[in-house]
């Protein structure tokens, strides 16, 4: 209970800073489940953005991208973002946390703007063992190495 009202405190002052900010776009995102997702300009070249979504667990990512690099393919822009994302995923005695090291790279057209963002760094999860010879259930947190690859599309505001 303790760990669900950190989270939804983490959570409300997330979103209470976000409107601070000017959103760029709203969207959907699939990958690592599904996400409704909302990106936001921090300052110039650096983008923020929160995720909502569902993979198993109800699940919370927020991250950071700066753009570095842009060039063109035909009259389409493309951009190179790299940043880091920080994930958060609960259920039924589940609490898991990851932090991602990502690379996004997006294509605008008109109103619209799609990604592929791959991510790569490490997250902790609850296991469950039975301990010898008494075969106590005995919950543990373990640490694992996370790679996902998340694509979506949104709307453009400007």
């Amino acid at each position: 209970m303790k760990k669900a009202i950190v989270f939804v405190l983490i959570a409300i002052v997330a979103v209470s800073s976000a409107f601070a900010f000017k959103f760029n776009s709203v969207g959907i995102e699939a990958g690592n489940g599904f996400h409704a997702s909302a990106d936001m300009e921090i300052i110039k070249n650096l983008d923020g953005y929160f995720r909502l979504g569902y993979t198993g667990f109800f699940d919370i990512s927020l991250g950071a991208q700066y753009k570095v690099a842009e060039f063109k393919i035909g009259s389409t822009p493309v951009y190179l973002k790299p940043g880091a994302q920080m994930g958060f995923s609960m259920g039924d005695e589940y609490f898991s946390f990851s932090l991602l090291g990502t690379c996004a790279l997006s294509f605008d057209a008109d109103h619209l703007t799609a990604f592929v963002r791959p991510g790569v760094g490490f997250y902790t999860y609850p296991s469950y063992t039975y301990e010898y010879p008494s075969y106590d259930l005995k919950k543990v947190t373990k640490a694992g190495f996370a790679f996902l690859i998340e694509c979506g599309v949104a709307y453009l505001f400007n």
